[in-house]
Parts: structure tokens; sequence; C-alpha cells
């Protein structure tokens, strides 16, 4: 029943996140696309914009209507000839020049024009042109108006970038822009102009472009520091991993803000290409490995079974050679299955870096490489959401949340396929969007599992504190331990001698000095016994050993300690919270001028083992954002206290610190649950 409910409760999980995905990809797609603005658009070459629908439309996206003229490089003068276009097309309708007739090439020359009636008052306007392949001249109104490369095919010299026009016109504007492209997978114009009031126009631009670099500065920031954690720890592969991925996603969504900066050639688009392929290639790599180093220990036979092929990797001389390298990347990957899809990455990876090779004369090569990015996209979309939900069916940890990155990533593939007809306005593509949601659900599994380890070390180091103040304890009591044996020892030995003067009392009839030498002999045999504060002995030795210290630095010490021999708890994990406690409570009592007090209350209250720790202070706690600083360590935060709270949340409890400064008194309460560990 356990088992369904919780099924349930998962399938329930993901049917909510696909229809959030869903409904969050198609209000981009209505309300943030360029195709399905809700704006005036032209037909056959002409737009007519009036004063009113300006002031309705101050930014709007010239898409549809324009004239088209293949195989032909035309200046304004050659339309005076009255020139008649080759078809009237919407900005992105085709992949290159080729239009309907698929055995054109996609490259080669053309030109583009519009016509645009605009009020007779003169006015100022603006025209945004997004990267056009791969080389241009804009001409508006007659005039040049921007370069970008060479187009003329003799001299043809590639330049792309992001471009904004501000010009004034009144009745009338002609853009014409004149292309060539030799030397992309694209050619022409593909992406949709915007025009409009200047003010508008520059301020839907900077919208897109802060938005832009606040998604790159958070990924940065996450690649930068989690690559410096990674390298701190000791080169940890998965904080190492997620902080490449980090850095691949900047590389892949920072394209758009390199080119509104700089012009240039074409190699920042294999850059960006590649960014993508590796941050998919690296989030595979990432998530098997989170997955199969989760806190949730594997099965035994998948432990033997690595340790096995481990083994015949290091006793085959073929493979020594890269065998450092290759159980770094192939860590986490168990089957045949993770092989395959994480090999088939790595092959796409290198396809890209050699895509600057293949011949742009050879259209069939490239829509080849636009087929193997489109099934490397759906192959890792696949892998992820099966190796997720298999590792989420073995109640791995942080499945939950990588699932929620996973299938928003999903569901960014299938709207890019449902709806191809999209242009961003202000946000990204689809696929930017879901690569965002991986890094940040990766992000805070790598924050969370970061902060485990940090609670580790925590812990850890207190254990060792604990230890060597257990063994101290143990040490300086050993000689108390010595005398009583010795005493013990001289008692055993003297016993016959009283058993002779006893049983001549007896035999005597001497019954009132028999009376007056046993009660002398119980009052000297009394001074044998030793005083124990409960039946716990790590408790016991800890307490004990703080109670000879209180007697030496003059500290009335109280203890009231209800402990039994055996608890469920670890006993560093117990001599951790005491000790670190009362030696905090020591210090503390250090630098008070007057009476000192140290009051501890340990008892087991049903299933829950509670520490009460009340001792004098000089009233001014040093605090820094809520942190108690420890005096030795420099106004630090005392790794003591640090050790007591996570060893505490460890057994699901609690710990809490406050001074109580009227009475001068600062309070420690401690509580752990003695079960927690049996009802995991």
């Amino acid at each position: 029943m356990k088992q369904t409910a919780g099924r349930s409760r998962i399938l329930l999980y993901i049917a909510g996140v696909i229809v959030l995905s869903v409904t969050l990809f198609w209000l981009c797609y209505s309300f943030d696309n360029k195709y399905t603005a809700s704006v005036p658009q032209a037909s056959n070459g002409l737009l007519t914009l009036d004063e009113n629908t300006l002031m309705e439309y101050p930014a709007l996206f010239l898409t549809h209507g324009w004239e088209i003229y293949r195989d032909r490089l035309l200046a304004p003068s050659d339309f005076a000839a009255g020139l008649r276009p080759d078809e009237y097309v919407y900005i992105g309708q085709y992949g290159g020049f080729e239009g309907s007739d698929v055995r054109r090439s996609p490259h080669g020359s053309a030109t583009y024009r519009l016509n645009i009636v605009i009020p007779s008052n003169p006015a100022a306007y603006s025209l945004e042109l997004p990267e056009i392949y791969s080389a241009y001249t804009l001409y508006i109104n007659g005039v040049k108006a921007e370069q970008f490369g060479d187009p003329d095919p003799v001299g043809y010299r590639p330049e792309t970038g992001n471009a904004t026009v501000s010009f004034l016109a009144q009745n009338r504007i002609e853009i014409i822009v004149a292309v060539s492209d030799y030397s992309h997978m694209y050619s022409g114009m593909v992406y949709p102009p915007a025009f409009g009031v200047p003010q508008a126009v520059s301020g839907m631009i900077q919208t897109r472009l802060i938005i832009r670099a606040a998604v790159c500065t958070i990924a940065l920031a996450l690649a930068l520091f989690f690559l410096a954690v990674g390298f701190f720890m000791k080169k940890d592969r998965a904080i190492l991993l997620f902080g490449a991925v980090c850095l691949c996603f900047v590389g892949y969504v920072c394209y758009p803000l390199v080119k509104s900066v700089f012009r240039g050639g074409l190699w920042w688009y294999g850059v960006e290409n590649f960014c993508f392929c590796a941050m998919l290639l690296l989030a595979m790599l990432l998530q098997r490995t989170v997955t199969s180093s989760s806190r949730t220990a594997l099965s035994i036979t998948s432990a033997q079974s690595a340790n096995a092929r481990s083994l015949r990797r290091s006793s085959s001389p073929r493979r020594t050679r890269f065998a450092g390298l290759r159980r770094w990347f192939g860590r986490g990957l168990r089957t045949r299955f993770d092989y395959v899809f994480v090999g088939f990455g790595v092959v796409v990876c290198a396809c890209s870096v050699l895509r600057g090779l293949l011949p742009v004369g050879v259209p069939s090569l490239l829509a080849g490489y636009s087929l193997l990015l489109d099934f490397y996209m759906w192959a890792a979309a696949f892998f992820l959401t099966v190796s997720i939900l298999r590792s989420v069916g073995k109640n791995t940890q942080y499945g939950v949340t990588i699932i929620s990155g996973i299938l928003i990533y999903d569901c960014a593939i299938i709207m890019d396929r449902l709806t191809p007809i999209f242009e961003p306005i202000r946000f990204g593509w689809f696929t930017e969007i879901g690569g965002f949601a991986i890094v940040l659900t990766l992000g805070i599994v790598m924050g969370q599992e970061t902060l485990r380890q940090y609670r580790d070390k925590l812990t850890l180091e207190g254990k060792i504190a604990g230890i060597e103040n257990l063994v101290e304890m143990q040490r300086s009591y050993y000689p108390v331990i010595l005398e009583s044996v010795d005493k013990a020892l001289r008692a055993s030995h003297d016993l016959r001698h009283h058993v002779a003067v006893i049983r001549g009392l007896v035999s005597s009839g001497k019954h009132d000095e028999l009376m007056e030498y046993t009660s002398m002999y119980a009052g000297a045999s009394s001074s044998l016994s030793s005083f124990t504060f409960c039946e716990n002995y790590v408790a016991d030795v800890i307490l004990r050993h703080f109670a000879v210290l209180a007697e030496r630095e003059g500290i009335h010490y109280q203890v009231d300690a209800v402990i039994p021999e055996t608890l469920p708890i670890d006993n560093a994990d117990l001599c951790t919270v005491i000790s670190n406690i009362l030696e905090n409570a020591f210090e503390a009592c250090a630098y008070v001028a007057g009476e000192k007090e140290i009051n501890v209350t340990v008892k087991q209250i049903k299933n829950n083992l509670t520490i009460l720790v009340d001792n004098s202070f000089d009233g001014t706690p040093r605090t820094r954002g809520g942190v108690y600083l420890s005096r030795k360590r420099h106004n630090r935060e005392g790794v003591g206290l640090a050790s007591v709270r996570a060893i505490a949340e460890k057994y699901g409890g609690s710990a809490v610190f406050k001074p109580d400064n009227e009475r001068k008194v600062f309070c420690s309460e401690v509580m752990m649950k003695s079960t927690y560990f049996t009802c995991v």
C-alpha cells in the first residue's frame, strides 16, 4: 500500500510538472512570439502605418510580406525598372535562398525589400536587424545605412552581428537588404526585424539583453563557485561536472549578447553549438553521478560488478593508458544503456567541433548535421528521463528535484517541435529555458549536497574533538582508577585480619565491642566506593571529568542525569554533544567575576534524549548574523556549537542556544530522538 501510494504521488507530481511546463511554453508562444504578436503586418511588400497605429504599436515586428529577389544583389536604383519579386515570403519561412524548390541551393545571393507607408510629419524611427547570414548591405530610402562583411560574390567576406539603425523619415520608408551567404548553415534573413519608435525599440532590446545577462550572470556565478569548491574539495567529480554544465550553458545562451556587442565571423556560432552539445553530455554524466552516489546505498551486486569491471580494466595492459581518465568520466555509468547514450553524446560533441570543416556547397551534409543535432536533443531528453525515473523508483536521494528540471527540458523540446514558428521577443528559446531549468534544479541538488558535506565535515571535526576529549578524560581518570584498585587490593589483603578480630569478638561474647568495631570498619570502607552520576559509562565519565574541573575552578556544579546504560545514539556523538556544551559553559564562566554556576540536566523522556545546560556568563553574548562566536577562534563561529547542531539534526532533533541577559545565564537545550535510526 505504501509503495502504491508513493508511486501515485510521484505520478501526480510528474503530471503537475508537465502541465505547468506546457502552460509556461504555451504562454511564451502566445505572448512572447514575434509571429503571434498582435501587430499590423505587411501584405505584398507594403505596410501602412498611420499615427494612431504607431501610437498603439510603438514597436512592431516585420515578419510577413517581404519581397525576395533570388540570385540578385540589387541596389535602390535597380528598382526603377519595375522589377517583380520572385515571391512574397515571411522571414524564417525558408532556411535559405532555395525557397519552395528543394533542388535549388540554399546558398548564394538574394535581395529582400519592404515598403512602409508612414505619416507625413518627419519623425525618428528605429530598425533592429537581428543576425543576417552571412554578409549584407542595408539601404533605407536609397541610402546605405549599414553593412556587415562584403556580400559581393567576388570579394565575399562573412560577418554577422545584431544591429540597430535609427533615422528620420516621412511619408514612405523603403527597406532593401542585399544578402550573400556561402559559409553558414542558414542563409539570408532568418529572424524578423523590429521597427518602430526609437524609445520603444531600444526599451524592448534592453529588456531582452538584461534578462539574458541576468541568466548568464547566475549561471556563470554558479559555474565559478562550484568549480572552485570542486577543486577545493579534492576535485569532487559531481561538483566539477556541475560547474562545467553551468559554464557550457553560459557559452550557449550568451551568443546574442556577444553578437550585440561584437561583430565578427562565424566562429562563435561553432562555440555556441559545441557548448550546447557538451552541456547535454555533461548533464547526462552528472545525473548518473548524482543518483548513483546518493546516500541511498547501491545494491551489493552492483558494487561487486563495478569492482569486477575495475579489476578487469586494471589487469588489462591495453586499457591502462587512459584508465584514469576513463574511470573519472565513466564513474556512475552502470549499464550498456548509459554507455551507449553517453558515447553517442561524445560523438556528437566531436562532430560539432568538426562542423566548421564541412563544405557548405554540399547541402546534404549540413542537413544531415542538423538532423543529427535534433536526434541528439531527443536522445539526451530520453536518457535523462529514463535514468531519473529508474533512480526515483529505487528511492535515491534528490530524484524528485532533478526530475522537475528534466521534465521541463523534455516539454521544451516537444513544444519546440510542435510550435516551429517561434521567435522570442524578450525571453529565450524553449531549449534555453529548459536548459536553465536543468541548471537551476541541478544547482539546488549540488547546493544541498555541498551543504551536507560541509555539515558532515563539521560533525566529523566535532566527533574527533569529542573522542580526543574522551580519551583525555580517561587518561586523566586513569590514576584515580589505579588508586582505587590499589585500595581495593589493600582492603582485600586486610580483610582476613578484620575477619579474625570479628571472630574473636563473637567467640568471646563482646557484643558492644563488636558493634563499635563493625561501625568503624563500615565507615572506613565507605570511602572506597566510587560516586557516579548515571548508568551510562560515556556520559558518566564526561560529567565526572567536568566535576573535577568545576571543583578546581570554584564553580558550583550541579548534575541531574538519568541516562540508561545503553542508548541507540552513537557514543562518539553523545560524547561530542555533552563535552562541547560543557566546554563552552566553562569557557563562559571563565569571564565571570562573581559567583559561577553550571546546572546540567540530562534525561530520556519517552523517545527523546534531552540535554539542558544553564551556565553563568558575563551578560554580553557575542553574535554575528544570529551565530554565536567563539573567543578562542578570533570571533569566528565555534566549531563546537556548529557540531552540536549538526549532530542534533542528524538524529532528527534540534539544538537551541539562547542567553538570558537579565539573569546573566546562558541556556543550551539539545534534543535528540534516540529511536531515530530505528525508524528509518
